[in-house]
């Protein structure tokens, strides 16, 4: 899937994903359910086209502010000084797994589960096949835990 293949709703969670860098909010904000916004998120940021325009949208954003890595790792570093000398532990510790983070030191190395490797079709089929049931059967119970969830 190359990035110009990025459906309107997936185009969508890139835009919000830059906001906050949070997937399962960016999911609900681009119109994906909350009940499965977690795995979706999951889901779309191993596709190469959603995480291409990411890596996009992102590079405008710092041209546009005009900051680089550096400038956050200084800042990160300063704010995490501050703190230690001030005897606040905790936003120390979070300004180091910040600092982490951003230097991959902390990358998660879980491998991808089948689930999650799956287009929402190929689960479907995938679970009506392993229940015994017609797809379309399965399509009508998911639909309707989606809509107890809502209401």
């Amino acid at each position: 899937m190359t990035e110009r293949d990025l459906s309107p709703r997936e185009a969508r969670f890139c835009e919000e994903y830059v906001v906050d860098q949070v997937g399962s909010k960016a999911a609900v904000r681009a119109g994906y359910s909350e009940a499965t916004a977690k795995q979706i998120a999951c889901r779309l940021l191993k596709r190469p086209g959603v995480q291409k325009r990411i890596e996009q949208r992102q590079a405008e954003r710092r041209n546009r502010v005009q900051i680089s890595a550096d400038d956050v790792i200084r800042q990160v570093r300063e704010d995490h000084d501050k703190a230690v000398a001030l005897g606040q532990m905790g936003p120390a510790v979070k300004s180091t797994e910040n600092l982490g983070r951003h230097l991959g030191i902390f990358k998660e190395d879980r491998p991808q589960s089948q689930a999650e490797a799956m287009s929402d079709d190929e689960l479907i089929k995938f679970i009506a096949k392993g229940m015994d049931m017609p797809v379309e059967e399965v399509r009508k119970k998911l639909r309707r835990a989606d809509l107890k969830e809502v209401g």
